[in-house]
């Protein structure tokens, strides 16, 4: 919450919150990714533009749906697409974690096993809804932000993707999606 508080003072200034989505949490279970309780978190953000409300006792618990396994992030990947997907603005924000959001993206192609993202810190990108049948609310990025951070190459297909997905976990911690 706090790279958001500092990366978007102007927007503060002018009421916009910040949303803490807890679904949007990282992907492991050491204390560095685990968030503190709910009252600790409350006192902590106490008149600061942050609205706490969708956070609830447990969400830090890392069992159930918050559990450090692929079934639950791919599940919680899923509803915090069709959360935003559902919001009335046009265009969000999210800030969140490198390893969570290739189960978000459902985009693999640059996932590395040492920093267990392909993401860097602060980095950008944006995406799209796609249009498909079903509820997983699928993103894809588009073509200007992938132009920007990769020039001309080609992304890989879906297939492609499941089989990066799933050689990266057998080289980590075993955390892969069973579908991109």
């Amino acid at each position: 919450m706090y790279t958001a508080l500092l990366g978007f003072p102007d927007e503060l200034k002018r009421g916009l919150r910040i949303i803490s989505l807890p679904e949007a949490q990282e992907t492991a279970d050491v204390p560095c990714d685990t968030g503190i309780d709910l009252d600790a978190l409350n006192k902590e953000f106490d008149g600061v533009p942050v609205d706490l409300s969708l956070v609830h006792e447990g969400w830090n618990s890392k069992t159930g749906k918050w559990a450090p396994d692929s079934q639950a992030i791919v599940a919680r990947a899923k509803e915090v697409r069709q959360w935003l997907k559902a919001r009335p603005e046009k265009e969000v924000v999210l800030v969140t974690h490198g390893g969570f959001v290739h189960f978000l993206t459902e985009d693999w192609d640059d996932y590395n096993k040492l920093a267990g993202t392909g993401w860097l810190n602060t980095e950008f990108r944006s995406y799209e809804f796609v249009s498909e049948a079903g509820d997983n609310a699928s993103i894809v990025e588009t073509k200007e932000s992938r132009k920007a951070r990769v020039g001309k190459e080609v992304p890989l297909t879906e297939t492609e993707q499941l089989a990066v997905a799933r050689t990266k976990s057998s080289e980590s911690n075993g955390i892969v999606p069973s579908k991109v």
